[in-house]
């Protein structure tokens, strides 16, 4: 798994994002359930950085998928090692997108090679137990979420 470490390029190769990967058989493993991908790829047709930070942050936070069962919801893809981490400045994004539809998570834990499937609300009240940390490159705040 890569991540913010990796240069761009490394980071939006095809094949790099292995929770997307799990996420896609996860979604792929139920019946009568449909999904469609719905924000922005990464790895297939990426805009270049310099005019992707041109786009609305919210409009970049969008969820990952549609997905739709009994009724519709969007599901946000995340890979981590040891604790998810969630930045600040994206749960502004993902409580817009939560009041337009339920909004859930699919955490592929890349140790262990397990998933975990959370509402936006669950991971919310996991927010204020979590440790804070920032990353060095650009001084972000995010949470140390533990699932």
């Amino acid at each position: 798994m890569v991540d913010y470490k990796a240069d761009y390029k490394d980071r939006t190769a095809k094949g790099a994002n292995v929770a997307e990967t799990k996420c896609v058989e996860f979604l792929d493993s139920h019946e009568n359930f449909h999904w469609y991908k719905f924000g922005f790829d990464e790895t297939d047709r990426n805009i270049p950085s310099e005019f992707f930070f041109k786009i609305p942050e919210t409009l970049r936070n969008a969820p990952d998928y549609v997905c739709i069962k009994n009724k519709a919801f969007f599901l946000e893809c995340k890979g981590y090692k040891d604790y998810l981490k969630i930045k600040e400045d994206d749960l502004k994004g993902y409580m817009f997108w939560n009041r337009m539809m339920d909004l859930f998570f699919f955490a592929y834990d890349c140790i262990n090679h397990k998933h975990h499937v959370l509402s936006f609300d669950k991971l919310s009240d996991k927010i204020p137990e979590s440790e804070i940390d920032t990353y060095p490159d650009n001084h972000k705040i995010y949470y140390k979420v533990r699932l």
